[in-house]
């Protein structure tokens, strides 16, 4: 899929000959310049009749056109845990319909910190190709914010006043 190659049609008489396809598309002097779109190619040379001859009959040739492999690379800038989805980060050696990617087997968007099997397949019906690699959630450092506690007297009410992690909380401790 993708190739361009010139064919070679030729006839016992001077009359033109009419070409067609399917899979493919034809350019150049005398659409003898074939260009495949498709995996399956069709090329039909048709001829008409004219003063001195009868029509030709149409001759088709058939083949199949494999999809073109294009290489998929997998890419991981350092992602921390955050509560919110991550994604793996691919590009191709060429454009393509679109990519694929699956986390330990499943389509949906990983969250939480861990190690997941990224596997990356373009979807196209000109190419094809498949890479796996790791997207790594690395765990957030926790952070504990402790108000200082002012020296006090026995009986003295104090509140104190603790955050990090997913939330916070305060309370009154009595000396």
């Amino acid at each position: 899929v993708g190739d361009v190659f010139t064919i070679d049609v030729s006839s016992n008489s001077l009359n033109s000959i009419q070409l067609g396809a399917t899979g493919a598309t034809l350019s150049g002097v005398g659409n003898k310049t074939v260009t495949v779109t498709g995996t399956s190619v069709s090329i039909t040379a048709a001829q008409a009749e004219t003063g001195n001859y009868f029509g030709a009959v149409p001759v088709t040739q058939t083949f199949a056109a494999a999809k073109a492999p294009v290489v998929i690379t997998l890419s991981n800038t350092p992602l921390t845990y955050d509560g919110t989805t991550k994604s793996a980060n691919y590009t191709t050696a060429r454009p393509v319909v679109s990519v694929a990617l699956t986390y330990n087997g499943s389509s949906a968007l990983p969250v939480n910190a861990g190690n997941y099997t990224v596997v990356a397949t373009i979807n196209d019906p000109n190419y094809q190709g498949t890479q796996s690699g790791t997207l790594v959630i690395q765990k957030r450092a926790q952070v504990i914010n402790f108000t200082p506690v002012s020296t006090r007297t026995v009986g003295e009410r104090e509140t104190l006043a603790i955050s990090g992690g997913q939330g916070s909380s305060s309370f009154s401790v009595v000396n």
